[in-house]
């Protein structure tokens, strides 16, 4: 399979709630922009589909946080999953996504890891 072909198979979706997930779209990536993210079963079947049609999927802190039981459950039943890579929103430093792998490595060494400051 050519660079070509591997390239056109690579599909990418954007999900978030500001307007500056608008500017993935350069990077060939499909957008989406939920408007409110606490509106749980609106977003959850928005993000659901997008989910279930992309081999990756970046999206933001608040919509991460909105969906994140189900979205782990849809994920977990899936036999290839898409690459999920949550970033902070507009307003946001950081995600909370490097404390769930904390917790998924010490739960999966079955000895609770320290966290370096």
């Amino acid at each position: 399979m050519g660079l070509q072909s591997q390239v056109e198979n690579l599909s990418l979706v954007a999900i978030g709630s500001s307007g500056v997930i608008e500017g993935l779209s350069i990077m060939g990536a499909d957008v989406l922009i939920v408007d409110n993210p606490k509106k749980d079963e609106e977003v959850l079947v928005k993000v659901m589909e997008a989910v279930s049609r992309y081999k990756a999927v970046i999206i933001e802190e608040d919509v991460y946080q909105a969906v994140k039981g189900k979205l782990e459950t849809l994920l977990s039943g899936m036999r290839y999953p898409p690459l999920v890579i949550v970033i902070p929103g507009i307003r946001g430093k950081g995600t909370s996504r490097l404390k769930d792998l904390h917790e998924l490595l010490s739960t999966a060494v079955g000895v609770r890891l320290r966290w370096p400051r």
